[in-house]
């Protein structure tokens, strides 16, 4: 069973890194908040790219 990355204890704002400037999210904790596999959510961005890159 998945670990949901948003219990109680945890909050969006842990898992938001700030990488040269850039707010970034991590692959494996996006996935777990949409609970999906990793690999579904790296083949939905390569088919929709233009709606995660500003």
């Amino acid at each position: 069973m998945k670990k949901n990355i948003l219990s109680s204890d945890n909050s969006i704002q842990d898992i938001i890194y700030d990488i040269r400037g850039a707010k970034v999210m991590l692959d494996y904790d996006l996935a777990s908040m949409y609970e999906v596999d990793v690999s579904q959510l790296k083949r939905q961005v390569r088919r929709n790219i233009d709606r995660f890159y500003v």
